[in-house]
């Protein structure tokens, strides 16, 4: 559809300010909400009353944004509020300077600013009165000696190497901060010693033994808590075949088939504040409700958190989203968000590694009778959900007529 063009703009009124024409068949067809689901986007907000802004939530909404011009592009009615109502200082007290004047940095400032950068060019782009600054004072080549292409080839000795790799606490992301100090570790060798202190910085793919791992193991009672708080033996065990014979001594939360009713999943979901911290908690109980359309009874006294712009385009959040869940599909009903980005960005098959693959079988085509649509459809409580959780009995329903009879107890 647009998709490709929408990946440029941050928030929906972006999109509208650059391309009017599409935002207006996106609007005339109702697709607006499910763009902003797919993009990451705040919804478009409806008929919202001339008093509605106050200054309590121009503040709220103000600190989710670092900039002013961040603020002004993706809330802009909270901004023209706060703006009219004299209310902008004290909402952007918080916020960042954006632009600084090139007299206003010092050598040591500019020494500092450098050091974030590998080249000259990243530094232009990230810090560009810095850099004038730098160069306009004569300290360009003082500030640039780290940086690739300049650094003298004894510049990188494992000293230096490790200053940078002690602040970070996974391989990946020391990689991925600050690669000519990782890239110069690794050329000589030093990578596996300067990685000890980090969080499975360095295991060798046979490090998690069946002995590592039931040491591991048995420092837990639930099998979930052993998930959540030791991945990698958890992961290890699980590919090979080890968790029933580790997870011995571990109480069996098991429940059996059919004991989620209403009653039991709105009693569960009255000791949480937030859906997330429910579905971390349990996420049969959870499932149980979207599946059989108790969700919105669940949680109406929830609290919903909503993600900052841009969030799901981070892709850690993306993985720590993903590794909640053990399978693909409880990802996709539960955080749609996070499994869209994941998709659209090329982090989905790095992200599933340790989900169980399910291959899924091809219905007969004769499977859908009247009775089993009828049966199907008496799960739900609107179309909407039958046709999001069940669309083959949706779909055969329509094809065959019996849409009207099977949703005739439906809102």
């Amino acid at each position: 559809m647009y998709i490709s063009t929408m990946k440029k703009y941050n928030s929906l009124s972006e999109w509208r300010n650059h391309n009017p024409k599409e935002y207006s068949s996106a609007h005339h067809q109702g697709w607006l909400d499910d763009i902003c689901e797919l993009m990451g986007w705040d919804k478009p907000n409806r008929v919202i009353p001339k008093d509605y802004w106050t200054k309590e939530k121009c503040i709220e909404h103000a600190k989710k944004y670092e900039t002013k011009t961040e603020w002004q592009v993706n809330s802009n009615r909270s901004f023209k509020a706060a703006r009219n109502n004299g209310w902008y200082e004290e909402c952007t007290k918080h916020m960042k300077v954006f632009f600084i004047s090139v007299d206003s940095w010092t050598n040591e400032s500019c020494l500092s600013e450098a050091k974030k950068y590998n080249n000259k060019t990243q530094w232009v782009k990230g810090s560009h009165s810095s850099f004038k600054s730098a160069k306009k004072n004569g300290w360009i080549d003082e500030c640039t000696k780290h940086m690739e292409g300049v650094s003298p080839k004894d510049y990188w000795t494992k000293e230096r190497c490790r200053e940078y790799a002690i602040q970070y606490n996974m391989k990946e992301r020391w990689k991925k901060g600050h690669n000519i100090s990782y890239s110069h570790a690794r050329r000589y060798g030093w990578v596996k010693e300067l990685c000890v202190h980090m969080v499975e910085g360095c295991k060798k793919p046979n490090y998690w033994t069946k002995e590592r791992c039931h040491i591991e193991a048995l420092k837990f009672k639930v099998k979930e808590a052993w998930k959540k708080g030791q991945q990698g033996s958890y992961q290890a065990a699980r590919r090979n075949g080890w968790v029933d014979d580790l997870c011995t001594h571990m109480e069996q939360p098991q429940k059996p088939n059919g004991y989620w009713t209403k009653e039991r999943c709105l009693e569960h979901a009255k000791q949480f504040k937030t859906i997330n911290e429910w579905t971390n908690a349990n996420s049969s109980p959870a499932i149980n409700a979207r599946r059989y359309g108790w969700i919105d009874e669940c949680t109406k006294h929830m609290i919903r958190i909503i993600k900052p712009n841009g969030y799901w385009k981070v892709k850690e959040n993306v993985v720590n989203s993903a590794k909640e869940y053990d399978t693909i599909t409880k990802w996709a009903k539960n955080n749609s968000s996070s499994y869209k980005s994941a998709r659209r960005n090329g982090w989905f098959e790095e992200v599933t590694r340790h989900m169980e693959k399910k291959r899924q079988t091809r219905k007969p085509r004769d499977y859908w009778t009247k009775e089993k649509c009828v049966e199907s459809a008496n799960k739900y409580k609107n179309k909407k959900d039958w046709r999001k959780f069940c669309s083959s009995s949706y779909k055969s329903a329509k094809r065959n007529g019996w849409y009207e009879e099977c949703t005739k107890h439906m809102k």
